[in-house]
């Protein structure tokens, strides 16, 4: 686990809105540079900014808890076995108030298929 030294660093990228942030993580022993943590974007305030670094330093402290030494694939392969599976393919009713195609004009109702999240017409 990382030791964090200091009390991290607060990035102003947009003047109110949006911060920046990253902690110090000493010295490479075997390269002695400084070792930074990844930066993370916050929007908000400042305070909210201020909270997310200190949420942010006990995350680093804590670490990743991997007692099985598991990769990240063999992580995901467990995560998607042990999860119920997702429908790509699903019918979603449109309202009453949608024209349908090929008769004559008149209102009803018609079904559309909805592959991987994107909307297609359908009938």
């Amino acid at each position: 686990m990382p030791k964090v030294t200091g009390c991290g660093e607060i990035e102003e990228i947009e003047r109110g809105k949006v911060y920046r942030i990253r902690h110090h993580l000493g010295r490479d022993p075997e390269t002695g540079r400084y070792l930074r943590s990844p930066k993370r974007t916050v929007h908000g305030t400042k305070s909210d900014a201020r909270r997310a670094l200190e949420e942010y330093r006990r995350e680093l402290e804590e670490g990743f808890a991997n007692p099985e030494n598991l990769t990240v694939p063999e992580l995901g392969w467990r995560c998607e076995s042990e999860s119920a599976p997702v429908p790509l393919t699903y019918r979603v009713p449109f309202p009453h108030d949608v024209r349908e195609r090929g008769n004559g004009g008149g209102y009803g109702t018609r079904v559309a298929e909805v592959h991987g999240g994107v909307q297609a017409g359908g009938g």
